[in-house]
Formats: C-alpha cells, sequence, structure tokens
C-alpha cells in the first residue's frame, strides 16, 4: 500500500511540508508511534528502531499539482504553518487486491479495504 499526497497550494518550507523519516519503510511493520500528530520529534522519540538504522529527515517542498508519493511503512508527520496562508492538499491510498492489514484487524482507514464502493482495486496483481 502506498499514498499519493497532492498539495493544492503551495507548500514551502514555512508551511509546514511533509517531512519523511528517510529508509524507514525497510525497517518492517514496528507498530510504534503516533501518527496523529504532527510532531516528528515525539515521534521519534517513541519509535525504537531497529540496529544500525539512523533518522534522517527530509522534507518535501511541492508546488501547487506537485505530488509526493510514499510507502505505507514509512513514517511521515508536518510541521506547524507558519505562512500565514492554508496549506490545501488531499492524499489517495493505493494498494493491490493482495494487501492485507498487518494484524488482521478492520479499524480506521482499513475498515473500508473491503469495500470496492469507497476502496476500489483499480489494479489487480
Amino acid at each position: 500500500m502506498f499514498t499519493a499526497w497532492v498539495a493544492l497550494s503551495d507548500v514551502g518550507a514555512d508551511c509546514g511540508p511533509m517531512r519523511f523519516v528517510r529508509g524507514s519503510q525497510r525497517w518492517g511493520f514496528l507498530d510504534q508511534g503516533d501518527f496523529g500528530g504532527q510532531d516528528l520529534q515525539s515521534l521519534r522519540q517513541g519509535v525504537q528502531m531497529p540496529e544500525g538504522s539512523e533518522w534522517e529527515e527530509k522534507e518535501t517542498l511541492l508546488a501547487p499539482g506537485g505530488v509526493s508519493i510514499h510507502h505505507c511503512l514509512t513514517y511521515h508527520g508536518s510541521g506547524a504553518n507558519l505562512s500565514g496562508q492554508p496549506r490545501r492538499s488531499f492524499a489517495i491510498h493505493m494498494r493491490t487486491d493482495k494487501a492485507e492489514p498487518v494484524d488482521k484487524v478492520r479499524q480506521g482507514l482499513t475498515g473500508f479495504i473491503d469495500d470496492p464502493s469507497s476502496c476500489p482495486i483499480i489494479y489487480q496483481a
């Protein structure tokens, strides 16, 4: 599963751009951290990284219409928007027909995964 995050307004450094932890998708499912907040520093404190890993954040600056794509296991977040302008965007979550929740429990976003009217399969592997 992956997400395409589409900017509808300019997302400069002062807009609280999306920040990704480089390589974190390779750490596997850690079941750690809080993705509800916007503070990557707090998230970092709650994550026990695999040995030999490092926490390197990369911000994503986008013009309107720009797209950032990330793997579902990538640690990410955004900071406060200090620009005085709204930061507008939308996200599209995509998966193949083989995607399953790790714990097989349908809750949150995965509560809709089997409903083709809200989560259509657009490609079958």
